[in-house]
């Protein structure tokens, strides 16, 4: 997605809050179609839905470097990478206990 269809979405003249949104919509429409899959092959057709995926983690690390400036980019960086990995090592703790309660109704 960042290799091929950013650079062409670009040189269309679509804008940054464009590619935002096109991403945005891409990974919402593949995060909700891979609840319907019951094959094998479908979840290779919903993945093309996030081919754009990546294009949100890129804008929103150059937004904060552009908010913080250049004096502060380390540290902004820092700080972004550092809540991702916390959000990645949290995550298999958290959801399966929304997902068990969930289960059982409430």
């Amino acid at each position: 997605g960042l290799l091929v269809v950013l650079p062409a979405l670009r040189r269309c003249g679509a804008s940054v809050k464009r590619v935002i949104m096109i991403s945005l919509l891409g990974t919402s429409i593949g995060t909700g179609c891979f609840g319907f899959i019951n094959a094998g092959w479908q979840a290779f057709v919903v993945s093309c839905g996030f081919l754009m995926s990546g294009v949100l983690f890129s804008v929103g690390r150059a937004a904060l470097t552009r908010t913080f400036g250049k004096r502060h980019r380390g540290t902004t960086l820092a700080a972004y990478g550092s809540m991702e990995v916390l959000a990645a090592a949290l995550s298999p703790l958290i959801f399966p206990t929304i997902y068990a309660r969930s289960q059982r109704g409430g």
